[in-house]
């Protein structure tokens, strides 16, 4: 809890990250009111719902994921990360506690984008597997921005790559079956995929096992790199 409010300090702190915040309320705002008064006005949009939703939801929580990389960035840059290792806590611990809030943060923002938005619903117990699922985009983007970048300017462009990565298996839902599975092996097109089965009343449960299987490989590659380039040096 302290460390909780340790860090809700900080982002309130600092005007940048506060507006990070507050994009995920445009997003909300602009699906809950603004897709349905497009949609009235051009039709054709409508069968589309769950990709505006999809896109909507990542970008929402990846940004929560941002903002906790931006934290450990500056941690880095003020050698908090040497001190963190004779304190009481361990280096793990303290990855562990980040990785979790950030996870936290970016489902909860993901689901009331997904619940609220009133767009391809997809019922409330698969918005709360969907949200979670988007919840480790934060955590995915947290490490790859903390174990890579060496300043700002650098997170900033990892940033954009890694949104653009995670963006891309949108398009595999303009493809037959066989094809878009080639976006299978981006973890977050499973999200995308059980998202728009749900939405249309199907559960896949093995989708939901894919990203998980794939999440849990790629965040403990990536928990391996921060450790050693970072508590190991």
């Amino acid at each position: 809890m302290t460390l909780i409010g340790s860090d809700l300090r900080r982002i309130g702190r600092d005007r940048t990250l506060m507006g990070f915040l507050f994009f995920p309320v445009l997003v909300y705002g602009l699906a809950r009111w603004g897709i349905p008064a497009l949609t009235e006005a051009y039709p054709a949009i409508a069968p589309y719902h769950s990709m505006i939703l999809m896109v909507a939801g990542m970008q929402s929580s990846i940004l929560f994921g941002f903002i906790v990389a931006f934290l450990m960035i500056d941690e880095k840059d003020e050698q908090v990360m040497e001190v963190i290792r004779i304190l009481p806590i361990s280096p793990q611990f303290f990855l562990l506690y980040r990785l979790l809030f950030a996870t936290f943060g970016a489902g909860a923002i993901a689901l009331v984008v997904i619940v609220g938005a009133g767009i391809a619903y997809p019922g409330f117990w698969a918005a709360l597997c969907i949200s979670l699922l988007y919840g480790f985009t934060a955590p995915l983007i947290t490490l790859i921005i903390a174990t890579f970048a060496q300043n700002k300017i650098e997170a900033m462009a990892l940033f954009k790559m890694v949104d653009l990565v995670l963006l891309l298996p949108v398009l595999s839902f303009f493809l037959e079956a066989p094809l878009r599975y080639l976006f299978g092996v981006v973890p977050v097109f499973w999200t995308y995929a059980f998202l728009e089965r749900s939405a249309a009343g199907e559960w896949v449960w093995w989708y939901l096992g894919m990203a998980a299987i794939l999440y849990t490989g790629v965040l403990w590659g990536l928990s391996e790199a921060f450790r050693r380039k970072v508590f190991q040096r």
